[in-house]
Parts: structure tokens; sequence; C-alpha cells
């Protein structure tokens, strides 16, 4: 009987790849790492954060100097209010599900919002009773509205000033005088600063 051709044979050997989870933790995206806030407003910024697996992410902030300012985060907003001028470093963590952690560190400044003081606080004696003087200033440090200021003299609310806005440099200032022959020259005075931001962007 012939015998039939043999066929050769072929053993294919499939390897299958099966794709793991990219290990690379999360990483910042933010191009900046600055920060400059203003005391006493609360301002914010939008954190950035990428994670190589699209994973959803926790965030976590702290501050090395809490006494230069209060810190929190919502989401990816932070919120830096400032309190003492100075310089000092914000950790920012974002975490990804499986424990993965990536960092970011801002140098957060805190300026002053404006500066002020006294250019006059006197009293004197005169002919027939007394006179008082006083007058104080203000100097912006960055945008401001809707500044009130008010003096006081012993405790006693004696003038306040609207301002609908300063520029950063900008300054400003009032004063009041009066006398009489019940004025009391010795005097301690005092004044009140409020405004309004322009801007609580970081």
């Amino acid at each position: 009987m012939p015998l039939r051709p043999q066929r050769a044979s072929t053993l294919i050997l499939l390897t299958v790849a099966i794709g793991c989870e990219d290990p690379d933790a999360p990483a910042s995206c933010d191009p900046d790492n600055t920060l400059e806030a203003y005391s006493p407003f609360a301002m914010t910024r939008e954190i950035c954060f990428q994670d190589p697996n699209g994973d959803v992410l926790t965030y976590d902030v702290a501050i090395s100097d809490p006494a230069l300012a209060d810190v929190a985060l919502v989401g990816t907003t932070l919120t830096v209010t400032g309190k003492d001028a100075g310089e000092t470093e914000i950790t920012v963590t974002a975490m990804d599900p499986d424990g993965r952690i990536g960092t970011a560190r801002y140098i957060l400044t805190v300026t002053p919002a404006w500066e002020s003081g006294f250019s006059t606080c006197d009293g004197w004696y005169l002919d027939d009773g007394a006179e008082v003087a006083i007058s104080a200033w203000i100097k912006a440090n960055t945008w401001l509205a809707v500044i009130r200021h008010e003096l006081y003299v012993n405790g006693e609310l004696r003038n306040v000033r609207w301002r609908p806005a300063l520029s950063p440099g900008e300054m400003t200032g009032f004063g009041v005088r009066w006398h009489g022959p019940d004025v009391d020259p010795d005097i301690e005075c005092s004044h009140v600063v409020t405004a309004q931001p322009v801007t609580t962007q970081l």
C-alpha cells in the first residue's frame, strides 16, 4: 500500500500580553509653584494633578508655618487665608485608590493687604481750653475696594472716611481736629481699617 505523504505540522504558540496598570504615581501639572497671598483675605487657586491611569484622586494639604496662614483644600480648590507676613511652604498631596502618592510643593509669601499708621495723635492746652488733632494714613499693597477708615479718640468714634478703591502703592489719609474749654488733651488714638480684595485669585 502506498504511503501517504506526511504533512508538516507547525505548532503555533500564541502569547497573549495582559496589560498591567501603570504603576506611576499622580504628578503635579501646575506650571507655577509660587503663591502670593494678602492678609487678611481668603484667596483661592485650582491645583492640577494628572494620573497616568485616569484614577480618581483624593487630596490633602499642609503648611509648614500655620502662624502665617490657614489652608484648606476642597476638591481641587486650594484656599489660603493670610494671617501674618512671611514666607513658608505649602505641600499638596494627591493619592490614587492604590495608595500611590504625588506631591506638589508651593512657596507661599504672605503680605499685609495694606499698611497703616498715625501721622498725628496729639493734644495741647490753649488759653480757652485745649485742642486735639488726630490723622492717620493707609498704603495699599494690593488692589483694594470699598475701604473704610475709622478714627477713634479714647475709644470714641470721631470720624469715618470711605474710599471706593486703592491701587498697589497708593496712599490716602485724613484726620480730625477740635478744641474747646472741656476738651481733654490727654488722648489715646486708635483706628480701624476694613477693605475688600479686588481679586481673590492666588
